[in-house]
């Protein structure tokens, strides 16, 4: 078996696992509670509002740094052969969440300011901590689709 981020990203039903982990994400962002997940709520809602699809999109040009960052996980996943590959990562959350977004915050570096990045960079400690919480379910998508 090849690596996780070789085989998610050669998938052929690759756009099926877009749309699956951006479902998990809107899911996630649609049961955050307190004045947190209102603020979270507002500011997706908001994009949303421009940008119908932007779950998809956003899933889809990060996928590869979502799949790279979670190359490590992956094998030493493999190696330990102990539960899924979302409960995996639900030992090992919060490193790998930081990992995805440092692989996010490298591209998004490089782009032009905008509301959106401008909403990013307010949100980017709320992010790293809900994508810990969400990293498992991802984790099971993901496994879906090897």
């Amino acid at each position: 078996m090849g690596s996780l981020s070789h085989i998610l990203l050669s998938a052929p039903d690759q756009e099926g696992l877009v749309n699956d982990l951006a479902r998990t994400l809107e899911t996630h962002i649609s049961k955050m509670g307190g004045l947190k997940g209102m603020a979270a709520k507002a500011g997706y809602n908001a994009i949303k509002a421009g940008k119908p699809n932007i779950g998809t999109s956003v899933m889809r040009r990060y996928l590869p740094d979502f799949a790279t960052a979670l190359d490590p996980y992956h094998a030493a996943f493999q190696q330990s052969r102990t539960g899924d590959f979302g409960q995996y990562l639900a030992a090992n959350a919060e490193e790998a969440a930081s990992a995805v977004l440092e692989k996010i915050d490298a591209r998004l570096k490089n782009l032009p300011p905008s509301p959106t990045l401008k909403l990013f960079h307010q949100f980017r400690g709320l992010a790293e901590k809900e994508l810990a919480a969400v990293l498992p379910k991802i984790g099971q998508v993901m496994a879906t689709h090897l």
